[in-house]
């Protein structure tokens, strides 16, 4: 007789906890997608995220021939590279808003800026011939300008296949990243450079 109250009293607590669960699971609101729609200005809200800044060293000579003489300026010192997409020229070539899946196009990372670092670098000036007694100033100032704009523009060539490959990956990071804060998987696909595409053609 007691077995079979405490039979009784075991199938009866059962049911009220299954009984419960259900009100619960009813009552609660069915699971639903993110409000959130992933636009093309939420990608490029990530420009500060999506480049590397690569340190390089830049070295470079030029020499100004003339009657009187010649002059030469050199300069040798670090400068730095940014480095990654452009992010105006990103696209959303796909978009599923049921799924929350997206398929965006990004350029190849590219230099976004160059910079000498003027403090730890060295520029020199050397007059030969008859300009070393008499030095023209202005000569040199312009050479000089010319020089670090040259060293400048050299900067890119200092740029590497594994220096492209790491910025693409800061930028698939930051492009995930941002589908995750979102709720939505977003598959990143880089697009050819117009030139490249045109010399395979």
């Amino acid at each position: 007789m007691l077995r079979n109250l405490i039979l009784v009293l075991l199938a009866a607590t059962t049911l009220v906890t299954l009984l419960a669960v259900h009100l619960l699971r009813r009552d609660r609101p069915p699971p639903h997608p993110s409000d959130t729609v992933l636009t093309v200005e939420q990608i490029q809200s990530l420009a500060t995220l999506v480049t590397t800044r690569i340190t390089v060293h830049s070295e470079l000579s030029v020499t100004v021939r003339g009657y009187l003489g010649e002059l030469t300026v050199h300069w040798s010192g670090p400068g730095s590279v940014l480095l990654g997409p452009d992010l105006e020229k990103a696209r959303i070539i796909h978009r599923d808003e049921a799924r929350q899946t997206a398929t965006v196009a990004l350029p190849e990372p590219a230099v976004l800026e160059r910079t000498l670092d003027l403090d730890h670098g060295r520029i020199d000036g050397r007059f030969d011939g008859i300009w070393q007694a008499a030095p023209d100033p202005d000569l040199l100032c312009t050479l000089q300008r010319r020089v670090l704009a040259g060293a400048q523009l050299a900067l890119s060539d200092a740029i590497t296949d594994e220096h492209r490959a790491a910025s693409r990956h800061v930028a698939e990071r930051a492009v995930q990243r941002l589908g995750e804060s979102i709720g939505w998987i977003i598959d990143l696909q880089w697009q050819v450079p117009e030139r490249s595409a045109a010399g395979r053609q």
